[in-house]
């Protein structure tokens, strides 16, 4: 939800602005392995793995940005001890990629991107509308140094970013262009258009993140509940999406919800209730769909709207 001009919403126990503050903390090019989230976003043997080419390419676009002070010689140095980890691990032949498996058929498009993207080279030069007209990479800067001004200010909360939505959703599209092979960008990009109710640009942006990194779970379950949010209701996309999910990682507790929220269309209350209380034991606590499940449990009464 939008605060004034600050922008807070909860992701697994961290709100997308922790997430957004970490990505300049540690530079994009460490981004996916400081960015794990909870068991989905991690790398646990179903997450993207940073092969030897990836490593390199993260290590090029890292001493680009380094050269046109765009991040600090510290966060630097951070992230290329990251990279020559990663380095490491692929001469070791321990970042194998993974079998991706069957992929539905409607991922085949996710190479059109995310919507907006294709204005990228107008943004370098002309800023943004609605903004006092920049230079897209002066811009970047002050919302870079923004982000570290909030940071630096209040270290014990660094997701409390004053940055606007739109200027979180400029660092995102930036990040996500800069490093082709992390997710982690458009997943967050995903999160803060759903906030705002850009739920077509959400889910453009979601299979972009999950064309990334096909084998991951807890992006099939997100990209599953944009399309909800966008179709208002579960389709057979957004079914066969969550039903991938659940075959990688039996504990998610999203994709359960949503069978549940199926069940209540068809008229299933009882299978809706057995969804449901699965549900309510594996989505995290702080997840308002968890008191929601469990407010159904109690009452037997499904809610007036399930989002």
């Amino acid at each position: 939800m939008a605060d004034g001009n600050c922008y807070h919403v909860d992701l697994t126990g961290k709100s997308v602005a922790f997430w957004i503050a970490a990505l300049v903390l540690t530079s994009a090019a460490a981004a996916w392995v400081a960015l794990g989230v909870g068991r989905g976003l991690s790398n646990n043997n179903r997450a993207i793995s940073a092969d030897e080419d990836a490593a390199r390419a993260r290590l090029s676009a890292l001493e680009r940005d380094l050269a046109q002070d765009l991040i600090s010689a510290e966060a630097a140095k951070a992230a290329r001890l990251e990279i020559g980890r990663a380095l490491a691990r692929a001469k070791a032949g321990q970042n194998a990629p993974l079998s991706h498996g069957k992929t539905p058929a409607f991922l085949a498009i996710a190479g059109a991107g995310v919507a907006g993207l294709g204005a990228f080279g107008l943004y370098f030069l002309l800023g943004a509308p609605g903004k006092p007209d920049a230079p897209y990479a002066l811009r970047l800067e002050r919302i870079r140094a923004q982000i570290d001004a909030d940071i630096t200010a209040n270290p014990d909360n660094p997701g409390n970013l004053s940055a606007t939505p739109e200027d979180l959703i400029l660092f995102l599209e930036h990040r996500a262009a800069s490093f082709p092979q992390d997710p982690t960008p458009l997943y967050l990009l995903g999160q803060i258009q759903t906030e705002m109710g850009r739920e077509k640009e959400a889910v453009s942006a979601l299979t972009a993140a999950l064309a990334r990194a096909s084998a991951n779970p807890f992006l099939m379950s997100a990209l599953g509940a944009a399309l909800v949010r966008r179709d208002n209701g579960v389709t057979a996309q957004a079914r066969t999406l969550f039903e991938n999910a659940l075959g990688l990682d039996p504990s998610l507790g999203e994709p359960k919800f949503f069978f549940g929220m199926a069940a209540l269309q068809a008229g299933d209350n009882e299978a809706a209730r057995e969804w449901w209380t699965k549900a309510a034991q594996d989505l995290p606590e702080n997840d308002p769909r968890r008191s929601m499940a469990a407010q159904f449990l109690a009452s037997e009464t499904p809610p007036i709207a399930v989002q």
